[in-house]
């Protein structure tokens, strides 16, 4: 890959589409940025999750009329677009009845009249918002797959931690690697990847419209994004 390597260019959509609302996954502030904002953050409990290097897409669901609408972190998406258009039959052949049991059936997720769920989409040689073969400079980048990791429930907001893999975990969710009160010290583990993990880790605090998360990149990581993007980089850190 070489070191002018950018994000693969945008798919259109049509204007009718941009006009509907879109339920876009928070941006996550960094943990040196939370902290930087408010010191109340330390101590307090979280999950820390394995980041997936992949693309954020999203799949909204409602007792009518089922997964009706996808989209990418800002746009809509259909399964005829290129590349990121493959991740709509993945999430319904490997989450779609598992995920709908879950808000019919499970009374501890009050049965809600909506909800959306957010997936990490990659193959195993995605990177930084890459999936192209040519662009990563590898021959195939397959199987690229979908990894179910939030869920937002209408009125209730997104679920805790606990609840996300009690409730979840049996349909497939990123790797668990720490649970703990947040300390500068377990930023910097993450920063030295002392959890083994391929680009960093988020972390969830709370619950419901009170909910907090916050993200956190090795140093590897780092040095990878220099190495391809030269002075790019920081379009691609934390």
């Amino acid at each position: 890959m070489s070191g002018h390597a950018r994000k693969e260019s945008p798919v259109a959509v049509p204007p009718t589409q941009k006009n509907r609302t879109v339920k876009e996954y928070p941006s996550i502030l960094s943990a040196h940025e939370l902290l930087a904002r408010s010191g109340d953050y330390l101590g307090r409990p979280f999950v820390a999750f394995d980041k997936l290097d992949g693309s954020n897409i999203r799949a909204e669901w409602d007792r009518k009329r089922g997964w009706h609408r996808f989209g990418s972190r800002r746009r809509l998406l259909d399964a005829s677009q290129p590349l990121l258009g493959q991740a709509i039959p993945l999430i319904l052949d490997g989450y779609g009845d598992g995920l709908t049991k879950a808000f019919t059936d499970n009374p501890a997720l009050r049965r809600p009249q909506e909800a959306t769920a957010y997936f990490e989409f990659l193959g195993p040689y995605s990177f930084a918002g890459l999936h192209a073969p040519e662009t990563l400079g590898v021959p195939a980048n397959e199987p690229l797959r979908v990894v179910l990791i939030d869920v937002n429930l209408h009125k209730r907001g997104f679920v805790s931690a606990d609840e996300f893999i009690e409730r979840f975990d049996h349909l497939g969710i990123p790797r668990v690697v720490h649970r703990g009160v947040l300390t500068r010290e377990f930023i910097q583990d993450v920063r030295a990847d002392k959890f083994g993990t391929s680009e960093g880790v988020v972390c969830k605090g709370g619950e419901g419209h009170g909910r907090w998360i916050t993200k956190g990149k090795t140093a590897a990581y780092l040095q990878r994004l220099r190495a391809v993007f030269d002075d790019d980089w920081r379009q691609y850190w934390e």
